[in-house]
Protein backbone atom coordinates (compact mmCIF):
# COMPACT_ATOMS: atom_id res chain seq x y z
CA UNK A 1 0.00 0.00 0.00
CA UNK A 2 1.33 3.42 -0.95
CA UNK A 3 2.11 5.99 1.79
CA UNK A 4 -0.78 8.24 0.63
CA UNK A 5 -3.17 5.32 0.99
CA UNK A 6 -1.89 4.53 4.48
CA UNK A 7 -2.54 8.17 5.41
CA UNK A 8 -6.04 7.88 3.93
CA UNK A 9 -6.67 4.69 5.89
CA UNK A 10 -5.60 6.40 9.11
CA UNK A 11 -7.68 9.55 8.55
CA UNK A 12 -10.77 7.67 7.40
CA UNK A 13 -10.43 5.19 10.26
CA UNK A 14 -10.36 8.01 12.83
CA UNK A 15 -13.26 9.82 11.17
CA UNK A 16 -15.29 6.59 11.17
CA UNK A 17 -15.03 6.75 14.96
CA UNK A 18 -15.57 10.47 15.52
CA UNK A 19 -15.81 13.78 13.71
CA UNK A 20 -12.53 15.53 14.35
CA UNK A 21 -10.29 18.49 13.59
CA UNK A 22 -6.85 18.08 12.03
CA UNK A 23 -5.09 18.38 15.42
CA UNK A 24 -7.43 15.76 16.92
CA UNK A 25 -6.85 13.38 13.99
CA UNK A 26 -3.08 13.80 14.35
CA UNK A 27 -3.35 13.24 18.12
CA UNK A 28 -5.42 10.06 17.73
CA UNK A 29 -3.09 8.66 15.07
CA UNK A 30 -0.03 9.50 17.15
CA UNK A 31 -1.59 7.88 20.22
CA UNK A 32 -2.66 4.73 18.38
CA UNK A 33 0.13 4.28 15.85
CA UNK A 34 2.98 6.62 16.82
CA UNK A 35 5.61 3.92 17.09
CA UNK A 36 4.64 2.51 13.71
CA UNK A 37 3.51 5.54 11.77
CA UNK A 38 3.66 9.28 12.31
CA UNK A 39 2.22 12.05 10.24
CA UNK A 40 2.17 15.78 10.69
CA UNK A 41 0.45 18.64 8.93
CA UNK A 42 2.62 18.03 5.84
CA UNK A 43 0.92 14.66 5.33
CA UNK A 44 -2.44 14.97 7.02
CA UNK A 45 -3.39 18.39 5.59
CA UNK A 46 -2.96 17.31 1.95
CA UNK A 47 -4.62 13.96 2.72
CA UNK A 48 -7.68 15.71 4.16
CA UNK A 49 -7.77 18.07 1.16
CA UNK A 50 -7.65 15.12 -1.26
CA UNK A 51 -10.35 13.28 0.65
CA UNK A 52 -12.53 16.37 0.80
CA UNK A 53 -12.06 17.01 -2.92
CA UNK A 54 -13.08 13.42 -3.66
CA UNK A 55 -16.21 13.76 -1.49
CA UNK A 56 -14.94 11.25 1.07
CA UNK A 57 -14.98 13.72 3.95
CA UNK A 58 -17.04 16.79 4.61
CA UNK A 59 -16.10 19.76 6.72
CA UNK A 60 -17.97 22.06 9.07
CA UNK A 61 -15.50 24.78 10.00
CA UNK A 62 -12.42 22.99 11.32
CA UNK A 63 -14.20 19.69 11.97
CA UNK A 64 -14.11 16.89 9.41
CA UNK A 65 -16.69 14.12 9.08
CA UNK A 66 -16.78 10.89 7.11
CA UNK A 67 -19.20 10.69 4.18
CA UNK A 68 -20.79 7.59 2.65
CA UNK A 69 -18.08 7.66 -0.05
CA UNK A 70 -15.47 7.92 2.69
CA UNK A 71 -16.86 4.84 4.46
CA UNK A 72 -16.76 2.93 1.17
CA UNK A 73 -13.13 3.99 0.62
CA UNK A 74 -12.24 2.97 4.20
CA UNK A 75 -13.74 -0.48 3.66
CA UNK A 76 -11.94 -0.86 0.33
CA UNK A 77 -8.61 0.02 1.96
CA UNK A 78 -9.26 -2.42 4.80
CA UNK A 79 -9.99 -5.17 2.28
CA UNK A 80 -6.67 -4.63 0.53
CA UNK A 81 -4.34 -7.55 1.27
CA UNK A 82 -0.96 -7.25 2.93
CA UNK A 83 1.59 -8.29 0.31
CA UNK A 84 4.19 -9.81 2.65
CA UNK A 85 3.93 -9.84 6.44
CA UNK A 86 7.73 -10.18 6.73
CA UNK A 87 8.45 -7.15 4.56
CA UNK A 88 9.32 -4.21 6.83
CA UNK A 89 7.78 -1.79 4.33
CA UNK A 90 4.42 -3.52 4.92
CA UNK A 91 4.39 -3.08 8.72
CA UNK A 92 2.67 0.30 8.60
CA UNK A 93 -0.09 -1.12 6.42
CA UNK A 94 -0.42 -4.15 8.70
CA UNK A 95 -0.66 -2.12 11.91
CA UNK A 96 -3.05 0.45 10.42
CA UNK A 97 -5.23 -2.27 8.93
CA UNK A 98 -5.49 -4.19 12.19
CA UNK A 99 -6.08 -0.96 14.09
CA UNK A 100 -9.23 -0.23 12.07
CA UNK A 101 -10.31 -3.76 11.11
CA UNK A 102 -13.26 -3.50 13.50
CA UNK A 103 -14.98 -1.30 10.88
CA UNK A 104 -15.43 -4.28 8.55
CA UNK A 105 -18.59 -6.37 8.84
CA UNK A 106 -17.98 -9.32 11.25
CA UNK A 107 -17.78 -12.03 8.57
CA UNK A 108 -15.27 -10.03 6.51
CA UNK A 109 -13.26 -9.16 9.62
CA UNK A 110 -13.02 -12.88 10.46
CA UNK A 111 -11.95 -13.66 6.90
CA UNK A 112 -9.26 -10.94 7.01
CA UNK A 113 -7.94 -12.20 10.34
CA UNK A 114 -7.91 -15.79 9.00
CA UNK A 115 -6.02 -14.59 5.91
CA UNK A 116 -3.47 -12.78 8.09
CA UNK A 117 -3.10 -15.81 10.34
CA UNK A 118 -2.41 -17.93 7.27
CA UNK A 119 0.18 -15.44 6.00
CA UNK A 120 1.97 -15.38 9.36
CA UNK A 121 1.86 -19.18 9.54
CA UNK A 122 3.36 -19.55 6.04
CA UNK A 123 6.04 -16.94 6.84
CA UNK A 124 6.84 -18.85 10.04
CA UNK A 125 7.21 -22.11 8.11
CA UNK A 126 9.56 -20.43 5.62
CA UNK A 127 11.68 -18.86 8.38
CA UNK A 128 11.76 -22.13 10.32
CA UNK A 129 13.15 -23.87 7.24
CA UNK A 130 15.86 -21.20 6.95
CA UNK A 131 16.64 -21.52 10.66
CA UNK A 132 16.97 -25.31 10.38
CA UNK A 133 19.22 -24.94 7.35
CA UNK A 134 21.47 -22.61 9.37
CA UNK A 135 21.54 -25.16 12.21
CA UNK A 136 22.58 -27.97 9.85
CA UNK A 137 25.18 -25.77 8.17
CA UNK A 138 26.70 -24.27 11.32
CA UNK A 139 26.21 -27.13 13.76
CA UNK A 140 25.56 -26.61 17.46
CA UNK A 141 27.71 -23.46 17.78
CA UNK A 142 25.91 -20.18 18.27
CA UNK A 143 26.08 -17.56 15.56
CA UNK A 144 24.46 -14.18 15.12
CA UNK A 145 22.89 -15.27 11.82
CA UNK A 146 21.33 -18.29 13.46
CA UNK A 147 20.19 -16.17 16.41
CA UNK A 148 18.56 -13.68 14.01
CA UNK A 149 16.67 -16.50 12.29
CA UNK A 150 15.53 -17.82 15.67
CA UNK A 151 14.41 -14.33 16.69
CA UNK A 152 12.41 -13.96 13.46
CA UNK A 153 10.61 -17.25 14.16
CA UNK A 154 9.86 -16.14 17.74
CA UNK A 155 8.47 -12.82 16.51
CA UNK A 156 6.27 -14.64 14.01
CA UNK A 157 5.02 -16.84 16.86
CA UNK A 158 4.06 -13.70 18.80
CA UNK A 159 2.25 -12.28 15.76
CA UNK A 160 0.41 -15.58 15.26
CA UNK A 161 -0.68 -15.60 18.90
CA UNK A 162 -1.81 -11.98 18.60
CA UNK A 163 -3.88 -12.65 15.46
CA UNK A 164 -5.46 -15.72 17.08
CA UNK A 165 -6.38 -13.67 20.15
CA UNK A 166 -7.95 -11.02 17.92
CA UNK A 167 -9.98 -13.71 16.14
CA UNK A 168 -11.07 -15.25 19.44
CA UNK A 169 -12.18 -11.85 20.76
CA UNK A 170 -14.34 -11.32 17.68
CA UNK A 171 -16.25 -14.55 18.14
CA UNK A 172 -19.51 -14.31 20.06
CA UNK A 173 -19.61 -16.33 23.30
CA UNK A 174 -21.04 -19.85 22.91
Amino acid sequence: MEPDEIAELGVLGILAEEDASLPRIRERLQHGFGRHWTAGHGTLGPTLSRLEGAGRVGRDGETYALTREGRERLLSLLRRPIDDVLDPTQRRHLRMKIGFLHHLPPRERDEELARLEDQFYRAREERTAVYRAHERQLGPERSYRRDMQELTVRLLDVHLEWIRELRDRQRPPA
